[in-house]
C-alpha cells in the first residue's frame, strides 16, 4: 500500500495535507474564493476619472452612480427636492432672504443647475424610508452639497445576496448641489471614511459583522474617457483582492482616527526633491494635489502651460517625466501616462495641481496614485499599497 503526503506551501510554513484530503481542500479553497468574490462589486469609470459603484437605495430600489470617496464618511444621493420647488411657492421665495420669508421647502432647489440630469430619491415612494435628525453642509473638491439625513436600506450593487447591504443606514439626502456638479456624471457619493459621526457605511457594516476582515480593497484601472461608463476595476469588501492585486508592498499607520491620512516622507518631481508632510488618500479627486511652489516649479520644469480660464495645466500628450512618492519603507513611482489625460484631440491635461491655501494636507493623492497601486484600507488604522497584476 502506498501512502503519500501533499505539501502545500503557506505563508507561515509548510502544511502537511494527508492523503485523500486534497479534493476537500480544493473545495474549501474554492468556497473561500467564491465568498470573497461575492463581496466584490464592479467599479465603473465615467469621464476618465470618476470611479463609481452602483448604490441601490430604498424599497423598491432606486439605483445611483455613487462616486467612491475615501475623503468622506458621508454617503449621499440627490433628493427629489434637489432643483425643484413646490408649485404653490410665491414668486418672492428666492435669493438670500428666502429662508426668512418662506417655508423651508420653497427655498430648496436654488442650485437647480447642479441637480440637472441626476437620478433623485423620492422618500415618499420607498416603503422602508424613515426620517432622521440633522442637516449637513459638505464641501468636496467638486463643490458644495447641502441637505438633510434620512434612513433606508442601502446596497452596494443591487438588493440581492451578492451585494453588501445595510437594512437601515443613515445617509444624506441632498437638496442643494453646487453648479459645478452639472459637469460630472456621478449622481451621489459612497463615502469610505472611518468616521463614527456621521457613521460611514463600512464602519456600520463592520459593527454588524458583515465583513470577514475590516478591509476594503480598491483596484482602479485607467480605461480612458467614456461618457457612458465602462467597467474599470473592482471594490472588494472584507478582504484583499488577490485576483487583481499582487504583492502588498507596505502598510503604513494612519495619523488620524477618522481619515485616511498618513505621513509622506518626500516626493521626487522629475529629479527635484519636494518636502513631504501629511498626505490624504482621496479617490474622489481626479488629481494629485501638492504645495503651490512645488507644483508650480514642477510644471515649469516639464513644459506644462497654465490655462487660467479653466484652472488647469496643459501639457504635451507624449511628455515623459518622473514622479515618485516616498511612503514608509518604499518608493512608489507613478508612470507619466497616468498623470496625463487627453481632454480633446491632441490636447492633454496634467493631472497635478496646487493645493488651495486653506487645505490641511500637504499632499492629496487622488486617482492617478490609485491607478498605479491597489489601495487596501484597513479600518483598524492602516493603509496598504500593492502592485497591480
Amino acid at each position: 500500500m502506498v501512502s503519500c503526503t501533499i505539501f502545500q506551501g503557506l505563508s507561515n510554513g509548510v502544511y502537511h495535507l494527508p492523503f485523500g484530503k486534497w479534493p476537500e481542500y480544493v473545495a474549501n479553497r474554492r468556497a473561500a474564493r467564491n465568498a470573497s468574490i461575492a463581496n466584490r462589486q464592479p467599479i465603473y469609470d465615467y469621464l476618465g476619472a470618476e470611479y463609481c459603484v452602483i448604490a441601490t437605495v430604498g424599497t423598491p430600489g432606486t439605483k445611483f452612480k455613487a462616486l467612491l470617496d475615501t475623503s468622506s464618511a458621508i454617503s449621499w444621493v440627490p433628493s427629489s427636492l434637489c432643483g425643484n420647488k413646490p408649485k404653490n411657492c410665491p414668486n418672492y421665495c428666492k435669493g438670500q432672504y428666502c429662508e426668512y420669508l418662506c417655508e423651508e421647502d420653497c427655498c430648496q432647489g436654488s442650485d437647480a443647475i447642479g441637480c440637472r440630469n441626476k437620478t433623485k430619491f423620492d422618500t415618499k415612494k420607498s416603503s422602508t424610508y424613515s426620517a432622521s435628525y440633522g442637516d449637513f453642509i459638505h464641501y468636496t473638491t467638486i463643490g458644495m452639497v447641502e441637505g438633510k439625513y434620512g434612513n433606508d436600506i442601502w446596497s452596494i450593487g443591487t438588493h440581492n445576496q451578492s451585494s453588501l447591504t445595510l437594512s437601515k443606514y443613515r445617509f444624506g439626502l441632498v437638496t442643494h448641489l453646487g453648479e459645478t456638479y452639472q459637469h460630472h456624471a456621478l449622481d451621489g457619493v459612497f463615502g469610505l471614511g472611518r468616521s463614527q459621526n456621521p457613521k460611514s457605511f463600512i464602519v456600520q457594516a463592520i459593527e454588524e459583522n458583515l465583513l470577514d476582515e475590516p478591509f476594503v480593497s480598491l483596484y482602479l484601472k485607467d480605461e480612458g474617457y467614456s461618457q457612458n461608463g465602462k467597467v474599470a476595476g473592482s471594490v472588494t469588501f472584507g478582504g484583499v483582492d488577490n485576483d487583481n492585486c499582487g504583492v502588498i508592498l507596505d502598510f503604513v499607520p494612519l495619523t488620524s482616527n477618522t481619515k485616511w491620512e498618513f505621513r509622506l516622507n518626500g516626493v521626487d518631481l522629475n529629479g527635484h526633491k519636494a518636502n513631504g508632510g501629511v498626505a490624504l488618500s482621496d479617490t474622489g479627486s481626479a488629481y494629485i494635489h501638492g504645495p503651490y511652489f512645488s507644483i508650480y516649479l514642477f510644471a515649469q520644469d516639464i513644459g506644462a502651460r497654465y490655462e487660467y480660464l479653466n484652472d488647469r495645466y496643459i501639457i504635451a500628450c507624449d511628455k515623459q517625466f518622473k514622479f515618485s512618492l516616498d511612503i514608509g519603507r518604499h518608493t512608489y513611482t507613478i508612470n507619466s501616462t497616468l498623470l496625463i489625460k487627453e481632454i480633446s484631440p491632441n490636447k492633454c491635461e496634467l493631472m497635478v495641481r496646487e493645493n488651495d491655501s486653506w487645505d490641511e494636507y500637504s499632499w492629496i493623492l487622488g486617482v492617478p496614485f490609485a491607478n498605479a497601486y491597489c489601495q487596501i484600507y484597513d479600518y483598524t488604522g492602516k493603509v496598504g499599497f500593492a502592485l497591480i497584476h
